[in-house]
């Protein structure tokens, strides 16, 4: 669903739904390739990304 909404280029919606995903199903973003492809796409993306959103991507060695 977050690729589909990064292609559409409504990044809140990929935020909204990466952040569902990590909280029903954690391991699926936190290990598959894509997912983690996609959060450091959104979260570069945006202006001003979700405090939350941040803190995953952070925790995942994703930023910097």
């Amino acid at each position: 669903m977050a690729r589909a909404c990064v292609r559409r280029n409504d990044l809140p919606a990929a935020a909204d739904a990466l952040l569902l995903a990590d909280r029903t199903a954690p391991t699926e973003v936190r290990h598959r390739p894509v997912a983690r492809h996609t959060l450091r796409t959104v979260v570069g993306r945006m202006s001003r990304a979700d405090a939350a959103l941040v803190r995953l991507a952070e925790s995942l060695r994703l930023l910097g």
